[in-house]
């Protein structure tokens, strides 16, 4: 019966290309969160100490203020590709992960807004309601921006413990 292989033949096609699918947006599910979660991390424990002693601070700082713009932009992608394997695989740890993860690159974007202005010397208060703001030196809000940056590492280890703990 030609009719029965056949439509068995394109119901074993379609099954394979789903689970080839499946792999490809794993890998790069994978791939993003690799290349933001060890970006970071190589970052954070060996370029910035090193480039600190070698060029300066400040130097060290124009660096990092660009560099923290893409890592950013990493952590949004691999944050957004987090939340769609989450819902495909009903994992609640990996989309709290991968919100955690999306809120504080929010709130990391605006505080490096704010440390950008304070390092290029532009006025701080922008209206009325910022007043409170100005008051903040660029150390305060860096500060804050360095205890962020530590909460949204410890959120990017949860889909490393999911990983290694699931079924």
């Amino acid at each position: 019966m030609p009719g029965i292989n056949q439509a068995g033949t394109e119901q074993e096609g379609i099954r394979q290309a789903t689970r080839w699918g499946t792999q490809a947006a794993h890998f790069a599910t994978d791939f993003a969160w690799v290349f933001w979660f060890g970006g970071l991390t190589f970052y954070m424990a060996v370029v910035v100490p090193i480039g600190g002693d070698i060029i300066g601070s400040d130097v060290q700082g124009e660096i990092t203020s660009v560099v923290t713009g893409h890592l950013n932009w990493a952590s949004i992608t691999a944050a957004s590709l987090m939340l769609v394997r989450g819902w495909t695989q009903e994992s609640k740890l990996v989309l709290w992960s991968a919100m955690s993860i999306l809120l504080t690159t929010i709130l990391l974007i605006w505080l490096r807004d704010q440390l950008l202005d304070r390092m290029d010397g532009a006025p701080l208060v922008t209206a009325a309601n910022d007043q409170w703001l100005s008051d903040w030196s660029f150390y305060s809000i860096h500060r804050i921006y360095l205890w962020t940056t530590t909460i949204q590492w410890l959120f990017g280890l949860m889909p490393l413990v999911y990983s290694r703990t699931k079924p």
